[in-house]
């Protein structure tokens, strides 16, 4: 048998192990950031709540009670759909919390990463955002 071979490599310095660590806590933060504001887009017209979604199935539960028999099953799915909606509008807070991650991230990672501001608005990252983060427009590669 052949003995082993040695890495011709020296090895990594702790404080480039740390480099390499932060980067892909960095690279996660924002991309479970991207991927959630992907997600939670919204569409145009009147902004829906929460409260007004679980107000409308409150009303949609208490028209059940005394609806008849094909009512029922029409409200049996709009209060199908509110829930749905709801589960939605709360996933959408997750996007808060993801934000104030990539906010405090963001802007180191473009930097090293040579990414300008033109690059994360075409990936749909709000102006206030990036704003926040101190990624300008005169902000370039």
């Amino acid at each position: 048998m052949t003995p082993a071979r040695k890495s011709s490599q020296a090895p990594l310095s702790r404080e480039h192990k740390a480099a390499l660590a932060r980067g892909r806590s960095e690279s996660a933060i924002i991309r479970r950031y991207l991927d959630e504001l992907g997600s939670s887009r919204g569409q145009r017209g009147r902004t829906v709540t929460v409260a007004s979604v679980k107000n409308k199935l409150a009303k949609v539960e208490e028209r059940a009670k005394t609806a008849s028999s094909l009512a029922k099953v029409h409200l049996y799915e709009e209060r199908k759909a509110l829930k749905a909606k709801l589960r939605q509008l709360e996933s959408a807070s997750k996007v808060d919390s993801h934000e104030k991650e990539f906010i405090n991230v963001v802007k180191g990672y473009s930097e090293r990463k040579k990414l300008g501001y033109a690059a994360w608005r075409a990936a749909k990252v709000p102006a206030d955002v990036l704003a926040k983060a101190g990624i300008t427009r005169g902000t370039k590669r």
